[in-house]
């Protein structure tokens, strides 16, 4: 790293009374002081060009001492993607059409819950019983998959708080409908498919 000095003075202010500034290809660091000093009508993201090349200015108040001004070389952004109100009323469309299908999906799902809910298996004939499981494994099955795509969701719109609450405490009397299912099965008739 190279400092300022007699021979070699700051790039940025001139400094060469003593070694206060310092410089590589990768950065530099300017001391503000009382004879020498960067740009004072430099604002942080503005850039300087010193010996043809852009510098940006990415820090003040830096250094040990906090006496210092930070230039890096310049890169300028990409080009951003600049909303337009047309654009944001398009994706608001979108993430409102999303949430009444997830909402719809929702609604689906309960209707199917509440079916194998309502059931009293221990009153059911054979045949009643097979479909009556395969209800309960169809709810637990669309329980998991609605629950996981409204987690996936959730991170964008904070709508679906309310229905993954609701589907886990579904979700939770569904399983342990499914557990005394398979107890009184196993206790009562054994393995059926």
């Amino acid at each position: 790293m190279q400092y300022s000095s007699r021979k070699n003075p700051c790039p940025v202010c001139g400094r060469n009374k003593d070694s206060d500034c310092r410089w590589n290809d990768e950065v530099m660091f300017c001391h503000v002081g009382t004879n020498f000093a960067p740009p004072s009508h430099l604002k942080v993201g503005e850039v300087l060009v010193v010996n043809g090349i852009e510098w940006a200015l990415v820090k003040t108040d830096a250094g040990h001492s906090g006496r210092a001004h930070v230039f890096k070389p310049h890169r300028p952004l990409e080009k951003s993607f600049n909303y337009s109100p047309h654009i944001y009323k398009e994706q608001k469309d979108k993430k409102d059409e999303l949430f009444r299908i997830a909402v719809g999906a929702f609604e689906d799902y309960l209707k199917v819950s509440k079916a194998a809910l309502g059931c009293n298996f221990q009153q059911c004939t054979l045949e009643e019983l097979r479909e009556y499981k395969k209800l309960i494994e169809r709810s637990v099955e669309e329980g998991k998959e609605i629950r996981q795509i409204m987690l996936d969701m959730q991170r964008n719109d904070k709508r679906y708080s309310d229905y993954i609450e609701l589907i886990d405490q579904r979700h939770k009397e569904i399983n342990n409908l499914k557990n005394e299912a398979d107890n009184f099965c196993w206790a009562h008739l054994g393995e059926i498919e």
